[in-house]
């Protein structure tokens, strides 16, 4: 489906220099927010991911009416990680409401974007179906387009009441994302509207009483006719009556059908009926509605079968029946709770339900209450409850715990939280205590493991020290449980001197290698003349200028990666592939790294995306994410670099 696109909204471009102490350059880089946070730039920085979320709505939406869902899929995928960037801002910010609309608006982007792909698809295979003549497939494949249609239709109303909240915000103008999702519904609409006056038009007539309960149904008898007021056959025929689906028999034309109304409110004042056909028949749809007055029935809840003793990971069931006067009540949800945890839902089926449930370890030990309930509150049938008093019993437990010495006064902490019957046991807290004070706690994962670094208090001494894990099963049906372990710890801090020393060695005998190669590399490329795109063989330009220009912010790097920084040398790195790239590939005086990969992908002479790939890659994980880069991949990276900046490679 493609429809005219919208305009995109200005991208705001705050970038940031990293201030380079030497003084040999400065390069336009973005910045760690945690970093920004100091500099007091945060609201620049918050300010540019906002203006770049923005635009990437206004692409993703223009590329969606254009039915362009790879370009589609590629902005969604920016923006989720500028999402997952301002979320890391809010930190500091103070903005989580607003992520959560952002967060919002992109689900919803996204949910068009799978529907618009999934109509298309079944249009075209709806085309093809016409042009071979499968008449019968076509029609089932209108129907189902119809369907979807509809569902599309729900999206874009919400998506346009989205981007209208985010307009309420200082400077955010959605307007023309407005009116491309407004654009997108009414080429649909106009396409289904087109596709049903294939089908023959049919009038769905009813007449039934007005006043209703589930004890005194709805009794209707309609008609149903062609546009022309001829009574359609006789057979079989689907009504959906107050969303309920009901089969029916047509004879000559006529219909008689009855309804027991159970979740309607009691304000209801009139029932919609309309008529379904079969997904290959020729008719079209129709629909009618009835006034209704709907008279409440309170029900009968019985708890027919249940356990009179739970333990914890206990599997058990409870079966319960609901009826009124006698009539079961069907599609009905029962819920079940211990005292206030709840422990399942089911619906009824022919007025009876089962709920099976494993006993979590949050249910207290003790005499507890077994409720069942309808969750109905003025609807047609009332809500009720039934209870019935159980035993929750408690589950002894088991504490292991395991220490290891890491570094001075630091202890690796380890152990396993598990019933008796040996299964593990999560989401538990086990406090840690040395010599009686506190330490720190963990939290049990789902398989009862738990692992915590801990600092042994100065006060403890060195020699033996003794470790105590407790488990509190306060407000659960788990008992407690405590384990003691110790661990020595050396009396004088033990350094690997020799270690020590041939790691410093390492890193003396890389950065005089490094050093060498650049400042080698440097020199001869001075000498030699730069390709079109640098790294690639051409008569000499005026790119070698730019080449030789960032040779020392590579050198730069060298130094940075010769010291341990590997996440500085690889934003420097990126800063001298973003001075000598973004002028030739890229169409933006300032390109994000994104645009400048983009740039170069999209570019077919330059054969050499793969590398800056790695670069952006690096600089964005370097940037923005918790782990480090390691000095190897940063060493790469160097390497790449030299050879996007045209630094001669033959050294």
């Amino acid at each position: 489906m493609t429809v005219g696109a919208g305009t995109n909204t200005p991208n705001g471009d705050f970038q940031t220099a990293i201030d380079d102490s030497s003084g040999e350059n400065e390069t336009i880089l973005h910045q760690d927010p945690e970093t920004i946070a100091e500099d007091g730039d945060l609201a620049a920085v918050d300010a540019w991911l906002l203006d770049r979320l923005n635009e990437l709505l206004a692409d993703r939406s223009n590329a969606l009416a254009d039915g362009e869902y790879d370009r589609a899929t590629e902005y969604g995928e920016e923006y989720q990680l500028r999402l997952e960037q301002l979320d890391d801002v809010s930190a500091y910010a103070d903005t989580d409401e607003r992520v959560a609309l952002y967060e919002q608006l992109g689900l919803e982007q996204t949910e068009l974007h799978e529907r618009l792909e999934t109509y298309d698809d079944l249009e075209a295979e709806y085309e093809a179906a016409r042009d071979a003549g499968d008449d019968e497939r076509a029609r089932e494949l209108a129907r189902d387009l119809s369907d979807l249609s509809e569902t599309i239709s729900e999206t874009t109303t919400s998506l346009e009441e989205t981007y209208e909240i985010a307009s309420d915000a200082p400077g955010v103008n959605m307007r023309d994302e407005r009116r491309t999702a407004r654009a997108i519904d009414e080429a649909i609409v106009d396409a289904d509207e087109t596709r049903t006056q294939e089908f023959d038009a049919t009038e769905l007539t009813v007449e039934a009483n007005e006043e209703i309960s589930f004890l005194e149904p709805l009794e209707g008898e309609g008609n149903l006719t062609t546009a022309d007021g001829d009574p359609i056959g006789n057979g079989s025929l689907e009504l959906i009556v107050a969303n309920e689906r009901i089969e029916a028999e047509l004879e000559n034309g006529t219909v008689e059908f009855e309804y027991r109304p159970t979740d309607l409110p009691l304000r209801t004042d009139s029932v919609p009926i309309e008529y379904a056909p079969s997904p290959s028949s020729t008719y079209a749809g129709s629909e009618t509605s009835v006034p209704v007055s709907i008279q409440q029935v309170e029900p009968t809840l019985s708890i027919t079968e249940s356990p009179t003793a739970l333990a914890y990971n206990d599997t058990v069931a409870i079966e319960a029946e609901l009826e009124a006067d006698g009539e079961s009540i069907d599609d009905v949800p029962i819920d079940a709770a211990v005292d206030e945890t709840e422990i399942g839902t089911e619906q009824t089926s022919n007025g009876s339900v089962t709920i099976e449930y494993t006993v979590p370890s949050d249910i207290p030990d003790g005499e507890g209450d077994l409720v069942v309930d309808v969750p109905y509150e003025d609807q047609a049938i009332a809500g009720v409850e039934s209870q019935v008093v159980i035993d929750v019993l408690e589950t002894e437990t088991d504490l292991e715990l395991e220490l290891e010495h890491e570094t001075g006064r630091e202890l690796a902490v380890n152990g396993t939280l598990s019933s008796d019957d040996g299964d593990g046991v999560g989401g538990q807290t086990v406090e840690l205590f040395v010599d009686g004070d506190s330490v720190g706690a963990a939290t049990t994962q789902s398989t009862g493991d738990f692992s915590e670094p801990v600092v042994v208090p100065d006060d403890a001494g060195s020699g033996m020290v003794e470790v105590t894990a407790l488990y509190d099963g306060a407000e659960t049906n788990l008992a407690d449980e405590t384990t003691t372990s110790s661990v020595r710890l050396p009396s004088e801090p033990v350094i690997d001197t020799t270690a020590l020393a041939d790691r410093w060695l390492e890193i003396a005998v890389l950065s005089l290698v490094v050093l060498l190669a650049v400042l080698y590399r440097w020199r001869h490329r001075r000498r030699e003349p730069t390709a079109e795109y640098p790294g690639e063989q051409s008569p000499a330009t005026d790119d070698d200028t730019v080449s030789i220009a960032v040779e020392p912010m590579v050198v730069h790097a060298a130094t940075q990666l010769s010291n341990g920084r590997a996440n500085a040398a690889v934003q420097t790195c990126y800063g001298a592939v973003s001075d000598v790239l973004g002028d030739q590939i890229s169409a933006s005086q300032s390109p994000t790294p994104r645009e400048l990969l983009h740039a170069g992908t999209t570019d077919d002479s330059f054969t050499r995306s793969d590398q800056l790939r790695s670069v952006v890659d690096g600089y964005e994980r370097a940037t923005y994410r918790q782990t480090d880069v390691s000095l190897e991949e940063a060493e790469r990276i160097l390497e790449q670099t030299m050879d996007l900046c045209g630094i001669d490679d033959s050294a």
